[in-house]
């Protein structure tokens, strides 16, 4: 499901694409995945197997999202943008393979002029332009890389521009940050070079990139690695199925792209990140049919951990009560002591097994739809 627009001019900023000879509307800059899934389509190829599968992690890594585009197989529809008409299909395992006029004919524009900068940050994530900031303010020339068009990472995910509210109007303290650094690095002189992929790394800090079909080559005199973290998905049977994925890929779908990735929503695992992650998907309209929370409900054994969260950070520790007040102010039940033991689909969505343990034995099990 799309959410509304922020902005007043929708028709003008539509682009058709085609999704298997089915015409679809996409925005500009929402990835391919955000489209599909827009349009109520999350099954995008198929495994050895022969089970289907979809987004997962939503940032690029676990490439289950691959599809073909125009002809070309292997495409991430999650880091694919979408700036002009295009047709997309279906990939099937064990993937589409370059046409025999195509093999060695590609060209990155040859041999490259080694670019010496000062510091070369990789991540244009909040740490990485947090680094970026304090040594361009400190008179270094930097430069600093990103894969995605779009700088943020995933603490500081950025709305797309179509979907960007006014600076006045931002009241989301993650996007604020993001926007923040952002101002900050540019107003600094970092050199902002994104939609680029570092694909191989040398002795004395060599690193080789290729920028919109060109290869680039750097030897800084200092690098700094912030390539930040992606999620662990736990394997068990169904983890592949179109539909299930991390959470992280849910909140990138949400505040990126406007999207709702289902009407029906379940969320496991571990943290407060899928708490967060909840309130935002049923503020925005979802049904989340619980949060279903690996570790046991706190109590007097969790005194001490609490002292210690109190004493790192007041806040954080505030904004998990407040999370779980919230929770039970919408009515969306916490599953202390739960895990998600395997998913199964069935006609109209997916139904997922959990099994409550306590010191690692089962103690029952349960089903959601």
């Amino acid at each position: 499901v799309r959410l509304p627009l922020v902005t007043k001019d929708r028709i003008s900023r539509q682009i058709e694409i085609e999704f298997e000879g089915r015409p679809l509307v996409a925005l500009p800059g929402e990835s391919v995945a955000a489209t599909l899934a827009a349009n109520g389509i999350l099954d995008l190829g198929t495994s050895r197997t022969g089970t289907s599968k979809g987004i997962f992690c939503g940032m690029g890594v676990c490439h289950d999202c691959l599809v073909e585009i125009d002809g070309q197989p292997n495409q991430r529809s999650c880091m694919i943008k979408v700036d002009q008409p295009i047709k997309v299909c279906r990939q099937q395992f064990p993937g589409g393979q370059l046409p025999d006029n195509n093999i060695n004919q590609t060209n990155h524009g040859g041999i490259p002029q080694i670019e010496t900068p000062e510091l070369l940050v990789v991540g244009g994530g909040i740490g990485g332009m947090s680094a970026a900031a304090v040594a361009a303010e400190s008179g270094a020339g930097v430069i600093l890389l990103d894969e995605r068009t779009q700088l943020g990472g995933q603490f500081c995910k950025q709305p797309t521009p179509v979907h960007a509210l006014p600076k006045e109007a931002v009241s989301d303290v993650q996007v604020t940050t993001g926007r923040k650094l952002i101002e900050r690095i540019t107003n600094a002189g970092v050199e902002l070079i994104t939609d680029t992929q570092v694909w191989a790394g040398f002795p004395q800090r060599d690193v080789l990139a290729v920028s919109n079909g060109h290869t680039r080559f750097f030897r800084p005199d200092r690098l700094i690695v912030a390539t930040g973290a992606y999620e662990r998905g736990l394997p068990l049977p169904g983890w592949t199925l179109p539909g299930v994925m991390t959470t992280g890929a849910a909140q990138t779908l949400l505040r990126t792209y406007r999207v709702i990735p289902g009407e029906r929503i379940l969320i496991a695992g571990n943290g407060p990140f899928n708490i967060q992650v909840a309130l935002e998907l049923a503020k925005a309209g979802a049904t989340i049919v619980a949060v279903v929370e690996s570790s046991l409900r706190p109590g007097l054994r969790s005194l001490a951990a609490l002292y210690d969260m109190y004493r790192g950070s007041r806040q954080l520790l505030f904004d998990g009560v407040r999370y779980t007040r919230d929770l039970k102010r919408r009515r969306i039940p916490l599953l202390y002591g739960h895990n998600l033991v395997s998913v199964e689909q069935i006609d109209g969505g997916l139904q997922a097994q959990l099994a409550s343990s306590t010191n690692g034995i089962r103690q029952s099990s349960s089903s959601f739809d």
